[in-house]
């Protein structure tokens, strides 16, 4: 489809974002758009066509979306970035197929309870029904590190990536299960991809800067470390470049 005119754009959802009908909402898009040609207004330079875009992409897009929405992690506004943030993780959790939704709904429930066993073994059974389930492999990861199962996290946390390369949710939390693991130089490489992907997150650029103050120290303590990652804490090649319009 070619260019959306932004004005019959805004008109056109803004009586649905203003009474907060999510279903009229997916209609009226529907009906003109498909998710991905909402993305060039993610570009627009009129702020307010950019906020509404975003919005609307949280509640209508699908996996096809996240590139471009990541990229709006990068807007100089911080409230697209928010609302690019929100979008993402509403994305990424309606992402599964139906059949592992109960069992993925009930993994969430459990860890909301801290009931971190249960939860496991729903999450293990909704990447069951569902492999390609990104959010399902991120809650399981979650799930093992609040259980200080560091190793078990990070083989969840790099299957999110396989699947989302993006999702700086799983890197960040791979950063901090390899922290936990003692290897810093592979938490501080991890932080500084999450931060590459999502550059406001000031948590992990704080964490990253512990890491790296700490790291100096025992450098000077006991001589540089050898740089070698092993091979089964080898990170992922990709790199995310936001000025990537593909």
């Amino acid at each position: 489809m070619g260019c959306i005119n932004a004005n019959e754009f805004l008109a056109t959802v803004t009586p649905a974002l203003n009474s907060g009908d999510v279903e009229a909402l997916r209609e009226v898009v529907s009906d003109q758009w498909k998710p991905h040609d909402l993305c060039g207004l993610l570009r627009h330079k009129e702020l307010d066509v950019r906020r509404t875009a975003v919005v609307t992409l949280g509640v209508t897009g699908d996996v096809s979306v996240v590139g471009c929405l990541t990229r709006c992690l990068h807007d100089d506004d911080e409230q697209v970035h928010h609302f690019a943030e929100d979008a993402l993780w509403s994305i990424w959790f309606r992402s599964g197929k139906c059949a592992a939704a109960d069992q993925f709904r009930a993994g969430v429930t459990a860890l909301t309870e801290d009931d971190y066993p249960a939860a496991i073994e729903a999450f293990r059974a909704a990447v069951d029904q569902d492999p390609a389930f990104a959010e399902a492999y991120n809650q399981l990861a979650i799930a093992h590190y609040l259980s200080s199962e560091w190793e078990a996290s990070v083989s969840a946390c790099r299957q999110v990536l396989a699947l989302m390369p993006t999702h700086f949710g799983a890197m960040a939390g791979l950063g901090h299960c390899y922290a936990h693991l003692g290897q810093l130089r592979q938490a501080i490489d991890c932080y500084r991809r999450a931060l590459a992907i999502n550059p406001r997150m000031s948590p992990i650029a704080d964490a990253k800067a512990r890491l790296e103050h700490q790291l100096a120290k025992e450098e000077e303590q006991t001589g540089p470390s050898c740089p070698m990652t092993p091979p089964h804490t080898k990170l992922l090649d990709f790199e995310f470049d936001p000025t990537d319009q593909a």
